[in-house]
């Protein structure tokens, strides 16, 4: 399923479901033809799959592809089917035969995670045991022995997923001088690995070629088919709407986990950005009035943020045009924005020659614009400030900007004029520790923890105005 496979994955073909060993072989076999086998049997699979009503010319290459199988695993006995090229298999195995042996591949990774039953028998025998020592009257403890003893009693699958020795190496700061460990933690690190394994097969069905990504289209699915049908909040959404919706998560997956525009994102990296969390997260929120405000509202993957990015664009778009030009885009944040850098992002991130804004290109500017910290923001904008696209800035860029800046500043907040250009550069190096070599790498930029001042002094008359106060203030407390 994944490219990156524990030795017991690599003896399953992702595009078959067989393992290349006997022993592999069995084990999956058993789950789905309730029998097993002592050898691998290329003819068996054949026959298994002849219920797909395939045409002849269709098993002929599933034979072929069968005989090249078998024939890589005596030449090579620890094949983990990298001999076979993935696009050779994609040729040889009909689309059908490829979606089946992925759905008995999930089926045989999901029967390894633990039932939420057996979670739960799991921590009332944990919680409950006379091993458990109680420190402080209100924290249970235990050592890891007596950890171990309770964990042999549980399903083995709950004792492989659970790797005891991991976790007690991992954390370490959370034992007490005795090796002890919170049990608290103890459960919220098995539940936590059995949400991620279960992400992970529920993702795997929608990496059709499997090669660990998905694109927008399976993305798409992803949403249509695991996410909108459980979550109130969501089911009632109908078309607009709902294309909207989607549009936003597309966005917000994409934008910061397809920086190279790939056009796929990662399984690895969905799984760790805490996306999915906040996804099903919703309809727990939905239950609870009180958490509503604070967890929805606050949600990129809620409607209601949605919602708020399709009331902005109407109210700047206010002939209805479908799009949005430079003196619509202009009006963002009550003319923020400099007329430099208006010009420079309808260069930059706008299609059709960089004259109408489309609504999915105003959702990413928003969100760049709200995550301006994260790197992935900051790469974005730093292509608007990069002007020839050199990889740097130099004086001349940042000339470039300071005037827009200087006349924006002047006409709309202060009566004050302007700090010199030399200061201006001065203070821009000096944040980006940059003074030396007169020139600023994006590297610079995400490395001095300044870089969402860098960009706003540079693009936003009001926020550099909120800037110079807060050093000014800085400055006069200190004196």
């Amino acid at each position: 399923m994944d490219e990156n496979k524990t030795t017991e994955e690599s003896e399953l073909d992702p595009n078959t479901g067989i393992g290349v060993s006997s022993t592999s072989f069995n084990k999956s076999n058993r789950m789905y033809s309730g029998s097993a086998s002592t050898s691998w049997n290329s003819d068996k699979f054949i026959h298994e799959i002849e219920c797909l009503e395939l045409a002849p010319e269709e098993v002929d290459k599933i034979r072929q592809y069968a005989q090249a199988l078998k024939e890589k695993n005596i030449t090579n006995e620890s094949c983990p089917f990298r001999w076979i090229n993935r696009q050779e298999r994609k040729r040889l195995l009909p689309e059908s035969v490829r979606k089946l042996s992925l759905s008995r591949a999930i089926q045989y990774k999901i029967a390894e995670i633990p039932t939420v039953e057996e979670i739960q028998d799991f921590t009332l025998a944990l919680e409950t045991s006379s091993k458990v020592v109680i420190v402080d009257e209100t924290q249970k403890m235990i050592g890891f022995d007596d950890f171990l003893e309770i964990l042999r009693k549980s399903p083995k699958r709950l004792l492989d997923i659970m790797e005891p020795g991991t976790l007690w190496g991992v954390s370490q700061e959370s034992q007490d001088e005795n090796g002890r460990m919170h049990t608290e933690i103890i459960v919220q690190y098995i539940s936590l690995k059995c949400s991620l394994w279960r992400y992970r097969t529920m993702l795997a069905r929608y990496d059709e070629d499997c090669i660990g990504c998905l694109s927008k289209k399976h993305l798409k699915e992803f949403m249509l088919d695991e996410v909108i049908p459980v979550t109130d909040h969501l089911k009632e959404l109908k078309n607009e709407a709902l294309d909207a919706y989607l549009l936003t998560v597309q966005s917000m997956f994409f934008f910061f986990m397809d920086q190279k525009n790939f056009g796929y994102c990662r399984i690895a990296d969905i799984l760790v950005s805490g996306f999915l969390e906040n996804i099903f997260g919703m309809q727990c929120a939905t239950d609870d009035p009180e958490t509503y405000e604070r967890v929805i509202c606050e949600n990129w993957f809620s409607y209601d943020k949605t919602a708020e990015l399709r009331s902005l664009f109407k109210m700047l778009d206010d002939d209805e045009k479908g799009y949005l030009t430079k003196s619509d885009f202009s009006k963002v944040n009550d003319n923020a924005y400099t007329p430099a850098c208006v010009d420079r992002f309808f260069e930059v991130h706008v299609a059709n020659r960089g004259e109408k804004m489309s609504y999915e290109e105003f959702v990413i500017f928003m969100i760049a614009q709200n995550h301006l910290a994260h790197p992935a923001s900051l790469a974005y904008f730093f292509k608007i400030l990069d002007i020839h696209d050199k990889g740097y800035l130099t004086q001349f860029d940042l000339k470039y900007f300071y005037r827009s800046m200087k006349v924006a500043y002047e006409d709309y907040i202060s009566i004050d004029s302007m700090p010199p250009f030399e200061d201006y550069c001065d203070e821009l190096y000096d944040m980006t520790q940059s003074r030396n070599s007169k020139r600023i790498y994006l590297k610079d930029i995400l490395n001095c923890k300044q870089g969402h001042d860098v960009v706003l002094c540079l693009l936003n008359c009001y926020e550099f105005y909120r800037y110079e106060t807060l050093m000014y203030v800085r400055v006069a407390v200190h004196h």
